[in-house]
């Protein structure tokens, strides 16, 4: 069982606002938002950057974690291997284009001595 099915299957048991208030904020929109975004992507938002002044996103699912019962073994090992292979994937290919214009200065070089 994946991290976000057993945050899906914690979810269903508590409402929102039990959520939010475990967590610290006033207001369920914006933090069930930010969950469900969470647990319907691949990296677990690991991708994005999704600091809210509060949390930062492996912050948020440590204490979803901690708030669940999950061991934070798990939970750490998880994000571990996720950012292991973000970083793999950032890593793979730097795109470039490079434009060949035969171009040729006519007057002397532009450099500038001080």
């Amino acid at each position: 069982m994946s991290l976000q099915q057993l945050f899906e299957a914690h979810i269903v048991e508590r409402s929102p606002q039990i959520i939010a208030k475990q967590l610290g904020y006033c207001t369920t929109d914006k933090i069930t938002a930010r969950i469900e975004s969470m647990i319907n992507n691949r990296y677990l938002d690991l991708d994005k950057s999704g600091f809210d002044l509060r949390y930062s996103t492996p912050n948020l699912i440590r204490k979803l974690a901690e708030i669940f019962d999950i061991p934070s073994l798990v939970c750490d090992k998880v994000i571990e291997e996720i950012e292991v292979e973000l970083l793999a994937k950032r890593k793979r290919f730097k795109p470039y284009i490079f434009i060949e214009t035969d171009f040729k200065r006519a007057s002397p070089p532009v450099l500038l001595f001080r």
